[in-house]
């Protein structure tokens, strides 16, 4: 949790600190559970952030757990990078703006940005021979290899929406 400085809000990070520090079982039960991909995503994530309210409002009936699903999707991400990407709702709210799509609701919000990284990565990624010889040309030989260019579709996601001509 230490290398996640600026991608969860640091009230989640808190709480999650304090519920693993007082329930370091039920803790690790709770991430089982998230990383359990034999059951649906979407589900996973509202059970986890439940899990946790329920946990923290055993040491504190006056807070809450704070694990909204940009948390959630650090979490994944840590454990499975080449499945999940980082979430954050101004990518996601922009992108569906860009596409003229509905945004989905709190709670789904992640799997659809999820949906939409997969056809983002389908239709201008993955055969954009000149896109990815330049990102593989600027990363250190001890880079991760984003081998299913999860970090690279958001970090085409965050110049979309500065692309006025853009043809989707």
């Amino acid at each position: 949790m230490k290398k996640q400085d600026n991608l969860i809000y640091n009230l989640a990070t808190s709480a999650l600190n304090r519920v693993a520090s007082e329930k370091p079982e039920e803790t690790k039960a709770i991430f089982r559970k998230l990383y359990n991909e034999s059951f649906e995503l979407g589900d996973r994530i509202k059970t986890f952030s439940k899990d946790v309210d329920q946990l923290i409002e055993q040491i504190n009936p006056l807070l809450n757990g704070n694990q909204d699903e940009r948390a959630t999707s650090v979490y994944l991400t840590f454990m499975y990078p080449d499945k999940y990407t980082f979430y954050k709702d101004s990518y996601y709210s922009k992108y569906c703006d860009l596409l003229k799509i509905k945004k989905a609701n709190a709670q789904s919000k992640y799997v659809h940005y999820l949906n939409l990284i997969e056809d983002l990565k389908e239709k201008y990624i993955k055969d954009d021979d000149e896109l990815l010889k330049l990102t593989n040309q600027t990363l250190p030989e001890s880079a991760w290899k984003d081998e299913n260019f999860n970090i690279l579709a958001q970090d085409k996601l965050n110049i979309f929406p500065q692309m006025s001509t853009l043809k989707i």
